[in-house]
């Protein structure tokens, strides 16, 4: 293998072969992200505190911090201590069935133990209990977004720990996967099964040979293009208007070239909408300028049951007649109509409708 050992990350960066190169051919640390070193802080320290947790030792989150943390990461101690408070009354171990904390496990193709700079695939593990042939592996994450179950059953870099959890224990049937997102003390958990695990080799596999197989080290638009250390030298998010697209017809590679770059900026968008999701539901609205502002906003909207709506025009004596749908543009432009001819038939309607309240994160004028 010409690029392993493989870590998740190292197989996800593998996305875009121009990413790849400038991280693990160049070495090339890139733009390093403000959250980077603040998650690998809080990861060293919550690994103290279990290890002091499972020895039944005091500990003091302070001490700790003082510790791990450097001088970039001062002016946000008060933050991590409000996480290492959260931690203590949220987290939830069974310290008889601790099996590892902060785990490292590098394995050979052939799934034999490997040293961590001569394997084929490896990782580290936050936490794993094991339970007879149940594994619970705990990953801790600092991000802002919670995931959705279905991000969490198809999650790769879980389906990895699974793995290499199996390696390690070959008497593990079981697994369960847990991320404990420290911001808020909350949990999402998943299963895997032996075949998940079988699934999930074949998945790497081809994964891994695609990036072995890579000749040309060009940008390719994906999701991590959100995070991407490299993003102020991808020729992708180098975004000219005048050169790349002009105000006559597109060609065929500017229209490539533009809509790749539309990828990358909706990525970015995703994240950052996340983010100020996360901070104004802390905090309240973002005002960006007098008449302008970010954050939850309710909305109310009247919905009709087909079945109520049928039972009113046949109790008017109205025909169904040209009405082919009850969408809620068609019934209010018919109550609008009726309330002229028939005041009677309007107001049925208007109390068939119910009321349904929504609230969604958006940008409005102030």
């Amino acid at each position: 293998m010409k690029y392993s050992p493989y870590s998740h990350s190292r197989i996800q960066t593998g996305n875009c072969p121009f990413a790849f190169k400038k991280r693990y051919i160049d070495r090339d640390r890139g733009i390093q992200r403000g959250n980077s070193g603040f998650g690998k802080v809080l990861h060293l320290v919550i690994a103290d505190i279990i290890k002091a947790m499972v020895a039944r030792r005091e500990y003091s989150a302070d001490r700790l911090l003082e510790l791990h943390m450097d001088t970039a990461e001062l002016s946000r101690t008060s933050e991590m201590l409000d996480i290492l408070n959260t931690f203590h009354h949220a987290f939830v171990l069974n310290r008889d069935k601790v099996a590892g904390i902060e785990e490292a496990i590098a394995v050979n193709f052939d799934d034999s133990e490997a040293p961590w700079e001569d394997s084929y695939l490896r990782g580290v593990l936050d936490l794993i209990e094991i339970d007879g042939t149940h594994a619970t592996i705990t990953d801790h994450k600092t991000q802002f977004n919670i995931l959705a179950q279905t991000q969490m059953d198809d999650n790769l870099q879980l389906s990895m720990y699974c793995y290499l959890a199996k390696c390690m224990y070959p008497q593990l049937t079981r697994f369960t996967v847990k991320i404990y997102f420290a911001r808020y003390g909350a949990y999402r958990q998943s299963t895997r099964t032996l075949a998940d695990l079988d699934a999930f080799r074949r998945t790497i596999d081809i994964m891994i040979g695609k990036i072995e197989s890579i000749e040309e080290w060009v940008p390719i638009a994906c999701s991590s293009c959100a995070f991407c250390e490299y993003i102020s030298a991808c020729p992708l998010a180098q975004y000219d208007p005048k050169g790349l697209v002009p105000p006559e017809v597109m060609t065929q590679a500017q229209a490539v070239r533009e809509a790749r770059l539309l990828r990358v900026r909706e990525e970015q968008i995703k994240v950052a909408k996340e983010r100020l999701k996360a901070f104004s539901s802390a905090n309240g609205p973002i005002e960006i300028s007098g008449d302008y502002a970010f954050g939850f906003v309710e909305n109310c909207s009247t919905e009709w049951s087909p079945k109520e709506v049928r039972e009113v025009f046949e109790r008017h004596d109205h025909s169904l007649d040209g009405h082919v749908n009850f969408s809620k543009t068609n019934l209010r432009r018919l109550i609008k109509q009726a309330q002229r001819l028939d005041p009677d038939f309007a107001s049925d309607l208007e109390e068939i409708g119910k009321d349904k309240k929504s609230t969604r994160f958006k940008g409005y004028k102030c």
